[in-house]
């Protein structure tokens, strides 16, 4: 079970996770982008590289570029595999919070996403759910160890 502090993290991640999400589709389609032009690159020069002697030997030029658009394939896969693995863990963590979030009564969901994901102050909480600042400083107490509880 996560500690309280480790639920108000996964609150403050929870808020910027579909911006992770975009921005890592994002880095992702450019690394395609640069992986299918390095392919295509290689394709272009395969038949020229094919007909000149290779000794495949570092020193040799012809092997020595081939094996730099190689080992760039190799890194385009890495990122593109090691972003894939980041979005599925952003999701995952989205999914349980909201799984978690969906399990609180109504007044507490609403404290929480107010104050913690909103940011709103107490007095405006107070002003639209027409409680106090104290009962609602307890609600929200509440609703945070429900909520750690539901994550675990």
């Amino acid at each position: 079970m996560p500690t309280i502090a480790e639920t108000y993290k996964m609150l403050d991640e929870y808020q910027e996770v579909m911006n992770k999400i975009l921005e890592a589709n994002k880095d992702i389609r450019g690394l395609m982008s640069a992986l299918g032009e390095n392919c295509i690159m290689i394709t272009q020069n395969y038949g020229k590289l094919m007909s000149m002697p290779i000794s495949k030997q570092a020193s040799d030029p012809v092997y020595y570029a081939y094996q730099q658009a190689e080992n760039l394939n190799k890194t385009y896969q890495d990122k593109i595999g090691h972003l894939a693995i980041k979005i599925v863990n952003m999701i995952n963590l989205k999914n349980n919070v909201d799984l978690a979030l969906a399990k609180l009564n109504v007044n507490e969901r609403k404290i929480l996403v107010f104050r913690c994901l909103q940011h709103m102050s107490w007095e405006d909480i107070g002003e639209k759910m027409l409680y106090s600042e104290r009962q609602l400083r307890r609600l929200k107490n509440i609703a945070i160890k429900k909520l750690t509880a539901n994550l675990a």
